[in-house]
């Protein structure tokens, strides 16, 4: 199954939290959501040249719309808009 969004949408791998910023291991039935992902789509509009495939975002715990993939079911991603970007994550 491909996933291509439309306009100033893209498409986001959520990032798995599997330890805390300090290096503690987090057990799975205590892990939550980053609000960190990976572009993994990106629609034809997009303004910022930063946002692209391959880019590590930022934005809103809440934000977008989560969805998964059958070929993918372990992952969750997520779809929005160019706007829901809080920050772009350069190496």
């Amino acid at each position: 199954m491909k996933v291509a969004p439309l306009r100033d949408w893209i498409t986001v791998k959520r990032e798995a939290m599997d330890q805390s910023p300090g290096g503690i291991a987090i057990p799975d039935n205590v892990k939550g959501k980053t609000s960190l992902g990976t572009v993994i789509t990106a629609g034809p509009e997009i303004q910022d040249e930063r946002v692209k495939v391959g880019a590590t975002v930022m934005f809103g715990l809440y934000d977008g719309y989560p969805f998964t993939l059958r070929a993918d079911i372990a992952n969750e991603f997520i779809a929005m808009s160019e706007r829901m970007v809080i920050a772009v994550i350069e190496d």
